[in-house]
């Protein structure tokens, strides 16, 4: 997926595009997408998918193996208040921090 978005951009179909810090292949294209200057970088929040980066989010989530769980049981397990909503918005900082340091100037989240 990655090299697709590098390839539109270069080819002047992609104008925006948003990483995810928790991603596995953040390190490997973020410096290729940042030498793209036409290409304006956001940060994509992910609560859904992969790995949280905070390790008190991975052990709450000890249940899906320190994974982000499914959509549905992540919003019923905020909705019910077994998941703090804080424990989202400190992953969501640390997401935000970790971009930051990787060099990424988010013109948008």
């Amino acid at each position: 997926m990655s090299a697709g978005i590098l390839e539109a951009a270069r080819a002047g179909v992609v104008t925006a595009t948003g990483v995810m810090a928790n991603g596995e292949a953040l390190e490997r294209w973020l410096p290729a997408l940042l030498a793209e200057t036409s290409v304006d970088v956001g940060i994509h929040l992910n609560a859904t998918f992969g790995r949280p980066l905070t390790p008190s989010l991975r052990g709450r989530l000890r249940a899906y193996g320190g994974e982000f769980p499914p959509k549905e049981v992540l919003l019923a397990r905020l909705v019910t208040g077994s998941l703090p909503v804080g424990a989202i918005a400190d992953e969501w900082h640390t997401q935000i921090r970790r971009c930051r340091l990787a060099g990424v100037r988010p013109w948008f989240l």
